[in-house]
């Protein structure tokens, strides 16, 4: 029973070490600016699909709380030529080193250039993005939006995906790869060579041990 408590507790330490160091790690891999750049197409609800392309930047305002995206979209394929520009407040959730999500919301303008329609647009948008990082600075990602104008209560399922390239600052890059351990960087395991939380053997009819950070006697009960 007692064997059994010691390995329950020596692998929640193990356990704790491990989330913590991957949690730097995929701090490491936050970025200042990110570009975001790929296809794009939209479906109004009431009118035919239109397909274009995107272009967005990133900017982290307050890390790990806070991200702002400003992107512009021209999209051409159903004979209406359509300009739009978001700017979107994020909330960004760090799942695993390769993996980001985020959830945004904010304003969207667009503007229609040609046919009957010709209009300025301002509608409310809410996103969704995955962001995958097989590299420290490039990836892709996919965002889905769904937006809806006050005024004329017409809603618009869009789409984006495309490629990530990522820009930090070298002061950023060295303080987080003096924070993250080697072995989480190379996949190693955690070494076996944890420190007992209680002594294996009763030295001293006093039970005199050591603590769990292997510094400071304290008393403890023989197993």
């Amino acid at each position: 029973m007692g064997g059994d408590i010691k390995e329950l507790v020596t692998a929640a330490v193990a356990s704790a070490w491990l989330f913590g160091a991957t949690s730097l790690c995929a701090q490491e891999r936050e970025h200042k600016f990110v570009l975001e750049i790929g296809p794009a197409g939209e479906w109004p609800l009431k009118d035919k699909p239109n397909f274009g392309g995107n272009f967005a930047i990133e900017a982290t305002l307050i890390e790990n709380w806070l991200e702002i995206e400003m992107g512009l979209t021209a999209l051409s394929t159903n004979g209406r030529s359509e300009w739009s520009g978001d700017f979107l407040f994020k909330k960004p959730f760090n799942i695993s080193p390769t993996f980001e999500f985020m959830i945004g919301a904010g304003p969207s303008v667009g503007k229609t250039l040609n046919g009957p329609d010709r209009d300025t647009d301002v509608s409310a948008t809410v996103a969704l993005d995955f962001m995958f990082w097989p590299t420290k600075d490039l990836g892709w990602f996919i965002e889905p939006t769904w937006s809806i104008n006050p005024r004329t209560r017409a809603q618009t399922v869009g789409f984006t995906t495309g490629i990530l390239i990522g820009f930090q600052t070298s002061s950023r890059l060295n303080w987080r790869r003096a924070r993250c351990p080697s072995w989480v960087k190379s996949g190693h395991g955690v070494g076996t060579s944890v420190c007992p939380l209680y002594p294996r053997k009763q030295t001293s009819p006093s039970g005199v041990g050591t603590s769990a950070n292997c510094q400071q006697e304290t008393s403890c009960v023989p197993l």
